[in-house]
């Protein structure tokens, strides 16, 4: 496949909204995670680093993410479990999953049944057999009773829920007292501590969502830390209590609450950090005076770390000084290789608009290059802490710390050390060996300056799945997608840099992208490589997707288009090329190598010969017969009425050689030959025909005219890596020197005044494109940087008084009936002879 990795999707605003998630059944506060739609920083770089070699998958809500408030990834590396089903498995000594079918599936109906020392249909109960209800009958009603209050364990009009989603019931629909009394009397019935706890659970939640916020941390205290046991749940009720106490301003003692439950969490630690942002007076460096243990310390010097985004680098090292294994300083080092790899590899190297000039004066443009130097010190300082780590006797999992320190010498462009560090690394790890394999093919086509035929063949032969990649799978996913991606780049640099044009364009483009911006050279390359005989197996692999891909109904995907006129496209395209500079007489032999299967393509066939009249209205919009007026065509029958590109250059050929003459007729066809150059360019009405658009219509490959000056150059220094994205961005450059050329000479030659004022009003909108498109107008070059109104003021005198000389002269011509026709049509023109 051809990797074009942002193609098929757009860019747009990032909607921050709040998702809530209640599992029916369980017995807990509904789950707040934060979410993001659309497009953004996550997709724009390749995730080459798996952050999720860190392996405590309760902090994986926190490694790095751009776009959203926590981390989410359909990858897990590891299985998470849920500590609540975990609390029942091993309390009903039931296997996980017979746990989590009772606790969160089984209908409540079923369970009250159960409880009965019924029989119910559900398969999936059957290991409930008579044992096991009379031993758990009490945990059989807890679970039924919690199932009946679940629904309504929500606040009424909690604006969490603005966005959707919210819940149908709330708590307010319940009768309060008669709930409360029915939990408190089984508080006190129950003997069995790990159901009490649980009921005065319920008891701080249900008072809490009720609003009885007093209660609600009245009932904590003398419901559940009276019981003087800590299991889970002990900490989801105090996640409850602490929501009562934000709600009485108690907020110092809401974050004291939150963050326990978060130490001691290991499902739900995104939501009770959410419950501390939300809650005011929020203040770390309390809290870590309060800390009682090196964990609940070291947990907070990763939300620190976390918090400060950009840096983490202190929070790192304060957590290795309590604990040099601590889980937590591995969550803050993924997240340093991560944004460190963002910055290092971007997936597109522009400059910044306060730094133009940042890959100016560099010896060579071989990527990954650094763009900002600033990162350099950053970058040091983290591989400074990798590398001590895993040099340290007393860390249990020096892997992890080896692989991030080969991952922190491969960005710093680092390979022999990189290689020399992976090679350290103890195989049989499952989570790194993956991540070693991927780094050790990065370094060895990283490090290659020159791409040869030797290395081709070592290409394909030990990472061709790279170049075979299903292209159905997901191009973002963080394993073989993005990492082809990132391959491509690399490759495509090389080729470009030993200018192998061809390979470092296919690689990443097939031929049509040409149509955005077509270069005669880069076309030639092409050619080139497709007449090579004896191409090897990376070649063919190019060859094979030098065509076109379309849209396949019965397959529902995009194929490559098999029965594409290689030959015929090139030829029609160097022709094209050709028209587009004024030289039809070299156009004209390569349209005649077009196949007759080809006069479909689009604009080879069916241009009218309206194409050399004068379009009397600026309307794209408007059918010919209402913009176009043609004149003199009788004079001239080599002109058909509907022409393909080879009929066309025989046309312009012919007119050219009557416009070199004399006299009125030589003058006429420089007319038509003005008229045609200026209808075919960018402003014309006929401006699809060169371009290879389906219509005069809005496109991508018109828009970039009238700010041109405004345009990237495709010269620039950024623009000189690769032909990455080549058909993102048009490049059609209109010369209205050649259209002037045949105008002016045609001035020369006619003493007809109605044919002069025609001549000079086609003049007149070549000078008025001229001055849209000129790059060397110093005046209006020096405009960019004006405030915006003397700008347009500035610009509206410079056009005036030295862009519309033609319409001076044609001032001249007041008394021809042309000119009345003009100043009918053109109320730009009647503003200028009215004003001026």
């Amino acid at each position: 496949m051809i990797f074009k990795p942002y193609r098929y999707f757009t860019a747009c605003i990032i909607s921050w909204i709040f998702c809530v998630t209640l599992q029916a059944g369980n017995p807990h506060q509904p789950e707040i995670s934060f979410c993001a739609g659309g497009w953004g920083d996550d997709y724009m770089y390749y995730n080459l680093f798996a952050q999720e070699n860190m392996e405590e998958p309760q902090y994986k809500a926190f490694l790095l993410s751009y776009d959203n408030r926590f981390y989410d990834s359909e990858k897990d590396l590891l299985p998470r479990t849920d500590e609540n089903i975990e609390d029942w498995e091993d309390y009903l000594q039931l296997s996980y999953e017979e746990t989590e079918y009772l606790v969160l599936k089984a209908d409540r109906q079923d369970l009250r049944a159960l409880a009965k020392g019924n029989s119910v249909e559900d398969d999936r109960l059957a290991f409930a057999d008579g044992n096991f209800t009379k031993k758990h009958k009490q945990a059989l009603l807890y679970l039924a009773y919690a199932k009946y209050l679940a629904p309504y364990m929500a606040v009424k009009g909690d604006r969490r829920y603005s966005w959707g989603n919210a819940p149908e019931h709330h708590a307010g629909e319940l009768d309060y007292d008669e709930v409360i009394n029915v939990l408190e009397k089984s508080w006190h019935a129950e003997t069995d501590k790990n159901l009490r706890i649980r009921y005065g659970y319920q008891l701080v939640r249900f008072a809490h969502y009720s609003g009885h916020y007093p209660e609600a941390i009245g009932y904590f205290n003398d419901y559940v830390e009276s019981l003087h046991h800590k299991p889970i749940m002990y900490y989801y009720a105090l996640d409850q209590k602490g929501g009562a106490e934000r709600a009485l301003g108690n907020f110092m003692q809401a974050h004291h609450d939150f963050f326990r439950f978060f130490t001691h969490t290991r499902n739900r630690k995104e939501q009770a950090y959410t419950s501390m942002l939300v809650t005011r007076d929020l203040d770390f460096e309390k809290l870590l005076t309060e800390a009682g243990t090196t964990n609940e310390k070291n947990d907070l010097y990763m939300l620190l770390g976390y918090r400060d985004f950009n840096n983490p680098l202190s929070s790192i090292r304060k957590i290795l000084e309590n604990d040099p294994n601590a889980p937590q300083a591995k969550v803050l080092m993924v997240r340093a290789v991560n944004q460190l790899e963002r910055n290092y590899f971007p997936v597109s190297y522009n400059c910044p608009y306060n730094h133009p000039d940042c890959l100016k004066d560099r010896d060579n443009y071989r990527i990954p290059l650094n763009r900002y130097h600033n990162d350099n010190t950053f970058l040091e300082e983290t591989l400074r802490i990798s590398e001590s780590q895993s040099k340290n006797p007393e860390i249990k999992e020096q892997e992890f710390w080896k692989l991030t320190t080969a991952w922190l010498y491969f960005i710093q462009g680092d390979y022999d050390r990189a290689g020399l560090t992976l090679e350290s690394i103890t195989p049989g790890n499952k989570r790194f060996d993956a991540q070693k394999d991927k780094l050790s093919m990065l370094i060895t086509i990283s490090e290659q300056e020159t791409i040869t035929p030797g290395f081709e063949k070592q290409l394909m032969k030990r990472f061709g799945h790279i170049f075979r990649e299903d292209p159905e799978k997901d191009p973002y996913s963080p394993d073989m997608g993005s990492t082809g991606n990132f391959v491509i780049d690399i490759l495509a640099n090389r080729y470009f840099l030993q200018e192998d044009y061809a390979k470092a364009f296919l690689l990443q483009n097939d031929i049509s992208e040409l149509e955005a911006y077509p270069q005669l050279q880069l076309l030639e390359a092409i050619e080139k490589f497709y007449h090579k005989k004896n191409k090897n197996e990376f070649e063919h692999f190019l060859a094979e997707n030098l065509a076109p891909e379309v849209y396949d109904d019965s397959l529902r995907k995009m194929v490559r288009q098999r029965d594409f006129d290689i030959k015929s496209y090139i030829a029609n395209m160097k022709g094209n090329i050709y028209l587009r500079q004024g030289e039809p007489e070299k156009a004209a032999p390569f349209f005649d190598e077009v196949d007759r299967d080809f006069y479909g393509f689009k604009g080879f066939s069916g241009i009218p010969s309206d194409v050399f009249g004068y379009n009397r209205m600026e309307c794209f919009e408007c059918p010919d017969n209402m913009v176009m007026q043609t004149d003199y065509l009788g004079d001239f029958d080599m002109i058909g009425p509907s022409m393909n590109k080879k009929e066309l250059s025989r046309a312009l050929i012919r007119l050219e050689q009557e416009a070199a003459g004399r006299g009125d007729k030589a003058a006429r066809a420089g007319y038509l030959l003005g008229n045609f150059y200026f209808n075919t360019s960018l402003i014309g009405y006929y401006r699809q025909f060169l371009t290879f658009s389906n219509s005069n219509g809005k496109s991508y490959k018109f828009h970039n005219y009238f700010s041109w000056n405004e345009q990237f150059d495709r010269t620039a220094p950024e623009y000189l890596l690769y032909f990455k994205n080549y058909g993102w961005t048009s490049w059609y450059y209109d010369d209205f020197e050649i259209a002037l050329s045949y105008l002016d000479r045609a001035l020369e030659q006619t003493a007809d005044e109605e044919l002069k004022a025609r001549i000079l009003f086609a003049a007149s909108k070549c000078e008025q494109g001229i001055f849209y498109s000129t790059r060397t107008d110093k005046e209006l070059n020096n405009l960019k940087n004006v405030d915006y109104n003397k700008r347009k003021a500035a610009r509206i005198d410079i056009k005036t008084s030295r862009y519309r000389s033609y319409f001076k002269k044609l001032k001249a011509y007041e008394h021809t009936g042309f000119y009345r026709e003009v100043k009918t049509y053109c109320k730009y023109f009647d503003y200028y002879v009215t004003h001026y």
